[in-house]
């Protein structure tokens, strides 16, 4: 295991909406793909109550966590995308 892991910049946006609300976090390369649920809910400040997609690279997600582009999103880090 890297004892300095990536840090990663995302901006999580709303599309759609006037004026743009956007968030940029930093956050380890490490963490799972299964765990950017939570990320995203923290950083935009929902309580788990909005729908919502990511895109990383082409390849996307959803809240139901159907991540039907790959298998094992417990297996697969951020950095796997860098």
């Amino acid at each position: 295991m890297d004892s300095n892991p990536a840090v990663l910049q995302l901006r999580i946006s709303l599309r759609g909406v006037s004026p743009p609300v956007w968030r940029r976090v930093l956050i380890s390369g490490q963490i799972m793909i299964a765990h950017l649920h939570q990320v995203m809910q923290l950083t935009m400040g929902w309580g788990d109550e909005h729908l919502h997609r990511f895109i990383i690279h082409g390849w996307r997600g959803h809240r139901e966590g159907a991540f039907q582009f790959f298998d094992g999103p417990d297996t697969l880090s951020l950095a796997a995308f860098s």
